[in-house]
């Protein structure tokens, strides 16, 4: 399945036994590398319900499995489905309290949270596995991935406007622990790659062209490697700024993400294909309504392996807003707003990863807006109040970059459909 053959899995498998919990597993592993999400989740179910008395001696087996039927569930767009599973779970031991300690639901529990736009939560339970040997190195790849994540977007965001946040340090330390307790070819390779986003965060010129000639190495051996083409064609694009934006230099950040673009999408790179997908989109919006039909189709790609994508929405909400098709947009915003909207924490996010939740405040306003425009007004005010209580309860304030939205949102959108309800 890894090489891609899935007709050839597809016939071990038949010849297989199927009551086996291993081969409905590999079933479920099948559908997802086909982009068949529903069925992937009921396979993997069947192999959580099935028990043999296993449970007690197969925990980290257990906790396998739920990893997989998270991330299904999530690229349905389905996240809160994964609750009853933790139930089902806790439920096949004695003992709750045994099972709520083991590394393995403590990971689970990260990819959930993760998943659900509250990343203190999930920094939090993956620092719960990451002492255990079992799941320490995946914890530790969340950890960096949730760190960095905001940089990584910001560095396509404008070149020129892009300033290291103090969660790249942060990373940079967790990567060093994954450094010391990883080792072989496809995990150096990664943590070569997240050596290279850090380098590029500073956004000096060395830097950025040591990344360059890393990633190029990476390609030497293996031309078609996601990772590598992606990271390079984020270091052209952060070498453009730093080149007042030479458009010869901004064409070699977006030839390389069409080249990636063209491989055929692999699951085992699904982050990377989806990023690939989501910066040309950008660029194609960027670029005027000749180029909406590109952008869309690109969109589209990504919704087909991951309907949990906030930005693919974003772009899309964007593209039928400049098209004043009011009705397609608002369906766009307001699945963007549900998904941004799933984190049940109202105790604010402290410290470094504050930012992550300014997208609610911001999906807010563009939904809000977006009713507004519609003439749906009272949807629009609802929309409205909902957000400022949400800032309110993360602790914004006026001048930073959640509580200027808010002050727009009340200028802009909120007193005139309060105008526009009066009799």
């Amino acid at each position: 399945l890894k090489s891609g053959d899935v007709n050839a899995c597809r016939a071990l498998l038949q010849s297989c036994n199927l009551r086996a919990r291993e081969t409905t597993v590999l079933w479920g592993d099948l559908h997802c590398w086909e982009g068949q999400f529903e069925q992937a989740v009921t396979k993997y179910g069947e192999a959580l319900e099935t028990d043999n008395g296993e449970m007690e001696s197969r925990k980290d087996y257990y906790y396998r499995v739920l990893d997989k039927l998270i991330v299904a569930l999530w690229r349905l767009g389905r996240i809160e489905d994964a609750k009853e599973w933790f139930v089902v779970i806790e439920k096949k031991d004695c003992c709750a309290a045994a099972v709520i300690s083991h590394p393995g639901y403590a990971f689970c529990k990260g990819l959930y949270h993760k998943y659900s736009n509250n990343p203190k939560s999930a920094i939090e339970h993956f620092n719960m596995a990451r002492p255990h040997k079992e799941f320490q190195r995946e914890a530790l790849e969340h950890m960096i991935d949730i760190y960095m994540h905001r940089d990584k977007i910001k560095m396509w965001s404008n070149g020129e406007e892009y300033v290291k946040s103090r969660n790249v340090s942060i990373a940079e330390a967790l990567l060093k622990e994954l450094v010391m307790c990883c080792s072989g070819g496809v995990m150096k390779m990664t943590t070569t790659v997240w050596e290279n986003y850090v380098m590029m965060a500073n956004k000096t010129t060395a830097d950025i062209d040591r990344a360059v000639q890393s990633f190029i190495t990476i390609l030497e051996t293996d031309k078609d490697n996601p990772p590598a083409l992606l990271g390079l064609a984020t270091a052209f694009h952060l070498e453009n700024g730093h080149h007042n934006a030479s458009s010869k230099r901004n064409n070699k950040a977006r030839n390389t993400l069409k080249k990636l673009a063209k491989i055929p999408y692999n699951p085992l790179y699904a982050q990377e294909f989806e990023s690939a997908y989501l910066h040309l989109a950008r660029s194609y919006y960027i670029a005027g309504r000749q180029k909406y039909d590109l952008a869309t189709e690109l969109c589209q790609r990504v919704l087909v392996y991951n309907k949990s994508c906030v930005m693919a929405w974003d772009i899309l909400g964007d593209i039928m807003t400049r098209e004043e098709s009011f009705h397609d947009a608002v369906t766009c915003r307001n699945t963007c707003w549900k998904l941004v909207c799933q984190s049940n924490s109202n105790n604010g996010t402290a410290g470094e990863l504050k930012e992550e939740e300014e997208d609610v405040v911001t999906m807010g306003y563009k939904l809000a807006n977006c009713y507004y425009a519609a003439g749906r007004f009272v949807e629009s005010v609802a929309v409205c109040d909902e957000s400022v209580e949400r800032a309110l309860l993360r602790g914004y304030k006026e001048g930073e970059e959640g509580g200027g939205v808010i002050s727009r949102m009340e200028k802009d959108v909120l007193k005139k459909c309060v105008l526009a309800l009066r009799p």
